[in-house]
């Protein structure tokens, strides 16, 4: 196979030209040459030999006859010298035998022939001759005529071969060549190469049928490719919706098999044709068991015949809607099932089976249920909670809903608010202040006491704190945000820290001040304290007691010139009567027309009278409001204070107008201006002392607050234990109502009963976790507060006595961005008064987030301590703004603070400085540097020192 493989054309024909030429001619030429030799051999040598005998019969007559030897000897040596063919001569005489002989030694590969002939002398046989010769020479002579035959017969052949293969190459091998090369094309379905030929011969032939295949095969391979494309598009669509078929194939089994929906095939008599899992779990029946059973075995309210007339109907009409229907489980349990149908066409062409698909909802109506009971009670405190509430979608602020109190506040209906936004409405007075809620939203999806300002609907500005979180609902993410009107409570801050500044200056910054200085400063000072529109003080005239004449006064932040007006049916005629007066309701009505006071529209007046050293009523002190009052009480107590002390500078610029007229008649009323001015002194006294008292009153006013605080950071703390027990209460209580009916009703089932004993056991483990936590917190907040009231001395650890301070100051902290902590060894130990040190460390904590941060984003105040030789070193550190150098030795100074009207009283400190030296027996000093911080050094001892009574309270300076 090989070599028929590697066999070419032109090697078949060179071959056969070759064998043709050659075969031939060695063939018939070599059968004749070899005839020929061998032939012409064998007839020269015998020619020769009979020759040779002829000269020897003829010439041994003589000699033979004669008997003479020496003839026949030169005779036979004479034809050996001239015939070297001869190898033998032997001369016989009839009579005598060998009458002579030569011979000589054959030459080698030749044959060698003999003759032998009678030698007759005169008619009579005389003797005879034998010649033997060799057939070398000839032989040799006939193979030299032999090898030149051969070699003219292949000249003769090679020639002939040569033009014949020029004659193969041009008209048969390189036609057939390009042929071949065309048919390789045609292979390779290059099909645009055209066939070609020169001459019409059988090459050409083939040439042009070639090219008529090419054409054919072109139009084919077209047709073929054509074919062959839609071919392909058939067999890729065949695939396409083979593979979507083996997919439907494969869903609807997967759906059948996996799905949590029932799905089962009733044949043309109700029966069961396929059952799926799903249909086992809810029907509780094994398949094996439901194949071929009849449909009324899970119909609770229907016999056979019943469900057999409901199937034909279905297979003959239809099925409408879905409906819901009770079925009946292998446990004997009844559920709730949701169902719908489809009618299956069989080979006949009519409907004879049915595909119902069956939900088990009983659990789900069970929580839809549950949820309208959960939304009704959400509906209910969202529209009763007595601070704005809304809800909001995050993505794009629309707000979905809004309470009644949202309403009240903003003044928009709540259909003017539901579908729009925040800013839509302008609520933003300073959309800054929505960005950085928003921001926290982001980081901590949670807000709280996050303050801002709202612009209503009527456009009045009202400071809001708001708390709000976010929470997740099918993907989107909503905003539910409680929001409080603090306006009111803000202003009564500012008031009272404005009040706290106007004290403080009544009671330190005007003591150089006199005369009209005084009460005009006075009057600026209680103007805005109270931010009143109007204050003014009146004495009465001399001449006219219903008269009134100001010696000082001021209007809308501005000192006008003094005026007169009558006082009779004014709010000022009541207060001349002696009593405080505070009244509502338009007062500027009752004062006379042109008067300075009848031009605006007051809203609110209050009143004081002015007295004399001997009670008598002089004048009043006054102010009045466009607006109506936020603090009565307040107002009063202002007015109590300043009216006294302004009587009593009236008295004593009095007093002193008189000791200057006493003065020119010194020698005769010493005596009666000595008791007058004893009398003035003790006027000046209890002045003194109701200044005394206004200071308690502040004190009493900052424990109040600092109660405050710690009652709102007891409620916040409390507020989420106790809710969450409240609520799992509530449940419980609501499932053991619905347990109880369904014992009464004989429906209780097992599966009912377990339910309820893990919801309880659940409820018994939220609520144990959630009173502890709030018995914790009780526990904590009392020791606390029994140390700080009861100020009892005790053994107690600091770092526990910390701790529970710092939980007290929890709800201010958590407002801020300040992180305190404390480093204390945990076995230091003290023996001392916790209720005191603990008010020191409030007392200091508190200053530092006051004073030290000021605007600063965050900051951080450490508390450490040391123990050494029977003495604590407690350091109250912060790394806030510092204390100037100038103020380091005043802060302990009592009513002295750099933070007048911005909540600091100047008491603080002062009283942190009396009970170190005082209670606690100890020393207190300060370091700080300029915008490196602060720290406080507490130096205590372990023991404290004894007092004279371990249950009294702290001093009044405290």
């Amino acid at each position: 196979m090989a070599t028929e493989r590697s066999l070419t054309l032109r090697k078949a024909i060179v071959l056969t030209v070759v064998l043709g030429l050659l075969v031939p001619v060695l063939l018939i030429s070599g059968y004749s040459w070899l005839r020929q030799y061998t032939d012409g051999i064998q007839r020269q040598t015998e020619e020769m030999l009979r020759q040779n005998a002829d000269i020897l019969s003829n010439g041994m007559q003589e000699p033979l006859w004669n008997i003479n030897q020496e003839s026949g000897n030169a005779l036979v040596e004479a034809m050996m010298l001239r015939n070297e063919d001869i190898i033998r001569i032997e001369v016989r005489d009839s009579a005598l035998g060998l009458f002579v002989a030569g011979q000589r030694p054959p030459p080698p590969g030749g044959r060698s022939f003999a003759t032998e002939q009678p030698v007759v002398y005169n008619g009579t046989t005389i003797g005879s001759v034998k010649v033997e010769v060799s057939s070398e020479r000839l032989r040799q002579q006939m193979t030299s005529e032999l090898l030149g035959s051969i070699a003219a017969v292949l000249a003769q052949a090679a020639v002939s071969i040569a033009l014949i293969l020029v004659l193969l190459e041009k008209r048969l091998v390189r036609p057939l060549h390009k042929l071949g090369m065309g048919a390789e094309r045609l292979a390779n379905r290059e099909l645009e190469t055209p066939f070609s030929w020169q001459r019409l011969d059988e090459i050409g032939l083939l040439g042009r049928r070639l090219e008529d295949t090419r054409l054919s095969l072109r139009r084919v391979f077209a047709e073929l490719d054509h074919k062959n494309r839609e071919l392909e598009e058939d067999i890729d669509k065949r695939k396409r919706v083979e593979q979507e078929l083996h997919e439907r194939e494969e869903r609807y089994r997967a759906l059948v098999e996996r799905s949590p929906i029932a799905i089962i095939e009733w044949d043309a008599g109700s029966r069961v044709a396929e059952w799926n899992d799903a249909a086992e779990k809810i029907f509780g029946y094994p398949r094996e068991h439901a194949m071929g059973r009849h449909a009324s075995f899970i119909i609770a309210d229907g016999g056979q015949e019943g469900v057999d007339v409901r199937f034909r109907r279905w297979l003959e009409n239809g099925v409408g809607s879905r409906y819901v229907a009770e079925n009946r489980r292998a446990d004997g349990r009844v559920i709730a099932c949701q169902w719908s149908h489809a009618r299956i066409t069989g080979e006949s062409g009519r409907p004879d089976r049915l595909l119902s698909i069956a939900e088990d909802i009983t659990e789900k109506r069970r929580a839809e249920e549950a949820l309208s009971l959960s939304e009704a009670k959400f509906a209910a405190a969202f529209q009763s909670n007595p601070d704005s509430v809304s809800l909001a979608r995050v993505a794009d602020g629309v707000l979905i809903d809004v309470n009644q109190t949202f309403e009240r506040l903003t003044g928009y209906r709540r259909d003017e608010v539901v579908g729009k936004t925040a800013i839509g409405l302008g609520l933003w007075a300073e959309p800054r202040q929505r960005t950085v809620l928003f921001h926290q939203l982001a980081a901590q999806r949670t807000v709280r006491n996050h303050e801002w300002q709202m612009r209503t609907k009527h456009g009045h500005l009202r400071r809001c704190l708001t708390n709000a979180s976010v929470f997740e609902v099918g993907g989107e993410s909503f905003m539910l945000a409680v929001i409080r009107d603090v306006t009111d409570q803000r202003l009564l801050e500012e008031q009272k820290a404005e009040a706290d500044r106007v004290l403080l200056r009544l009671a330190q910054g005007t003591r150089d001040i006199a005369g009209e200085a005084f009460f005009d400063l006075l009057v600026a000072d209680l103007a805005s304290a109270l931010r009143a529109d109007c204050a003014f003080i009146a004495l009465r005239d001399r001449t006219d007691q219903a008269g009134l004449s100001t010696i000082a006064a001021h209007l809308r932040g501005e000192s006008v010139p003094n005026f007169s007006y009558a006082s009779r049916g004014t709010p000022c005629e009541r207060a001349l009567g002696g009593d405080i007066t505070l009244t509502e309701g338009s007062p500027r009505h009752r004062f006379p027309e042109g008067a300075p006071l009848a031009d605006s529209d007051w809203q609110s007046y209050a009143g004081a009278p002015l007295r004399d050293a001997a009670g008598n009523t002089i004048g009043v002190l006054a102010v009045m409001h466009v607006d109506h009052l936020g603090n009565p009480d307040l107002v009063r107590s202002l007015l109590q204070v300043f009216s006294e002390r302004a009587s009593a500078e009236l008295e004593r610029n009095r007093a002193e107008s008189e000791i200057l007229e006493l003065n020119a008649h010194l020698e005769h009323r010493v005596v009666a201006r000595t008791e007058e001015l004893q009398q003035a002194n003790r006027e000046l006294a209890a002045t003194l002392e109701t200044l005394h008292m206004a200071q308690e009153e502040l004190v009493r006013s900052e424990k109040l607050a600092a109660l405050g605080s710690l009652v709102a950071g007891i409620a916040h703390e409390l507020n989420t234990p106790i809710g969450n027990s409240l609520m799992v209460a509530s449940t419980l209580a609501d499932q053991a109502r619905a347990l109880s009916a369904s014992y009464d009703a004989n429906s209780l089932k097992r599966s009912s009963l377990e339910a309820y004993i893990g919801d309880a056991r659940t409820a018994g483990e939220i609520l144990l976790r959630n009173l502890q936590r709030a018995a914790d917190l009780v526990a904590g907040f009392k020791q606390v507060a029994v140390d700080q009231t009861s100020s009892q001395r005790r053994k107690f650890l600091v770092a526990e006595l910390v701790s529970e301070i710092m939980l007290t100051l929890w709800p201010t902290l958590k407002k801020t961005n300040v992180a305190v902590r404390h480093e204390i060894p945990a076995s230091l130990q003290m023996d001392s008064y916790p209720g005191p040190l603990g008010q020191v460390l409030t007392n200091l904590v508190n200053n530092a987030l006051l004073h030290a941060f000021g605007d600063r984003a965050s900051g951080a105040v450490l508390i450490s301590a040391t123990a050494e030789n029977g003495w604590v070193e407690l350091v109250v550190r912060d790394d806030g703004a510092g204390i100037p150098a100038a103020n380091l030795n005043r802060i302990f100074d009592p009513f002295f603070t750099t933070r007048l009207g911005a909540g600091g009283s100047g008491l603080g400190l002062h009283i942190t400085h009396n009970i170190v030296t005082g209670v606690l027996g100890g020393r207190i000093r300060v370091q700080s540097e300029p915008g490196n911080g602060s720290a406080f050094i507490l130096s205590l001892p372990m023991l404290a020192p004894m007092r004279k009574s371990e249950d009294e309270t702290l001093p009044a300076s405290a």
